[in-house]
């Protein structure tokens, strides 16, 4: 049945509405009204696309406009920010938006990530480390980058701590390689090279292109003398990291390592121009130097070197070694006396530095730097054959000469005991510097 119609109007009840008719003018105020009720998300989408695009300023005026419409309630707005603070180096403004973040979703497990990272990079390492914790208990499913972020444990030396979360870790990722090649780095740092070269070995066999895991695993083969086992290695890292300076950097001491002079110096160049700030590069060029008679040279890359870092004392060891062939005895004696202030315990200084008092007739100055050395031998049980073997003619030669002339001094008798004479690791009379730990 058709409805009643009566000039071209429907009628709806007992009013008539004209088919033709408009809607009354909505006010100015009418018009904003549908706006005003939009969700606070509702430019979220604009963020994240000017953010990804890394355009940081025009993303910061829509965030600012965003908070100010919200009066602080957008979540994600504030999130941003953080991000954005934290790549311009402001941690203390992005800790105080994730914190905003977190109070307006205390729920949410990535703004308490957030928060630890921002504690972590304050140095706060105790509070990151609870903040982590929090994150782990929080989380639905186990979460990678909570894992990853074990340096926090590793600052507090809490070593052991750091192991056991890596074990868990593998536990629940065990195909991946970065892990296991964070894992073998820890073991080095915890003095436990067969364990980090198995998990570098994990590592490789997950993943055969993983560079670091290639660089620390030949580090370690270096140390036990296969040199051409670590070149080999090194030379698959060469072909995704050609520009390392670290790889360089070990493959001039695996030349040097097998007395390759100029092949070590061409490859630590190579190295210092790659990273011409690297002070173990630098260090390496002026041992080198010093074993090819070249003490000029080795003078120069070892003054370069301590003026990066003056806090390594086998730097002024060997800088007392280059000046001593200079013929400058004076500050032979200060840089001996520098490395020995840094580092007192150090047995190679000590028979280095006695055995060039003994060349310029400081006989008892000679004795008391032997003495020493003879204490400390007593309480490291494996010493260098070289060393001992240096000091106990040099000690011997000493005595000759107190026994015939008995009024400059006392003799000292140089204990040697089967436990000082084994030779585990290598230490030279003059020390040389472990390659770049990766």
């Amino acid at each position: 049945m058709n409805h009643p119609t009566m000039n071209g109007a429907v009628l709806t009840g007992s009013r008539a509405v004209s088919g033709t008719s408009r809607p009354p003018p909505m006010s100015q105020n009418n018009l904003y009204k549908g706006f005003e009720s939009s969700p606070i998300e509702a430019r979220n989408w604009i963020i994240h696309k000017r953010f990804i695009r890394k355009e940081f300023e025009l993303c910061k005026m829509i965030i600012s406009d965003e908070l100010t419409s919200s009066k602080g309630y957008n979540e994600y707005a504030n999130f941003v920010l953080g991000l954005i603070l934290r790549r311009e180096g402001k941690i203390q403004d992005s800790l105080e938006c994730f914190q905003k973040c977190h109070v307006l979703n205390p729920k949410n497990v990535e703004n308490i990530k957030q928060v630890a990272r921002s504690l972590y990079l304050f140095g706060r390492y105790q509070l990151a480390i609870e903040g982590y914790l929090e994150a782990e208990k929080r989380a639905e499913s186990p979460d990678p980058v909570i894992y990853f972020n074990l340096e926090c444990f590793i600052k507090q030396d809490d070593l052991k701590a750091a192991a056991e979360i890596y074990n868990v870790a593998l536990q629940l990722y065990p195909s991946s390689s970065d892990l296991y090649t964070e894992f073998g780095v820890l073991q080095m740092n915890r003095g436990d090279p067969q364990s980090a070269f198995d998990k570098f070995g994990s590592a490789l066999a997950h993943e055969q292109t993983c560079t670091k895991s290639l660089l620390a695993a030949g580090s370690i083969i270096q140390r036990n003398g296969d040199y051409d086992v670590a070149l080999a290695k090194y030379k698959v890292a060469a072909q995704y990291l050609p520009e390392s300076a670290a790889l360089w950097n070990n493959v001039g001491m695996c030349f040097f390592g097998k007395r390759k002079y100029v092949a070590a110096i061409s490859c630590l160049k190579r190295a210092n121009y790659l990273a011409p700030l690297d002070w173990k590069t630098l260090y390496n060029l002026g041992l080198v130097h010093i074993h090819s008679k070249q003490y000029a040279s080795a003078f120069n890359f070892l003054s370069a070197s301590i003026k990066l870092n003056h806090k390594h004392a086998p730097s002024f060891m060997l800088l007392a070694n280059a000046l001593k062939n200079l013929d400058d005895p004076d500050n032979t004696i200060k840089a001996y006396e520098q490395a020995i202030k840094l580092d007192p315990e150090d047995p190679a200084t000590r028979v280095n530095y006695g055995v060039f008092l003994h060349s310029i007739a400081e006989k008892q100055r000679a004795l008391e730097q032997l003495n020493y050395f003879r204490k400390i031998a007593q309480r490291i049980p494996h010493l260098d054959k070289q060393l001992l073997e240096t000091a106990k003619t040099i000690s011997s030669t000493l005595t000759q000469d107190i026994v015939v002339h008995p009024q400059r001094s006392q003799p000292v008798e140089y204990e040697t005991s089967a436990d000082v004479l084994q030779p585990v690791q290598s230490i030279s009379t003059e020390q040389e510097m472990l390659p770049d730990e990766v």
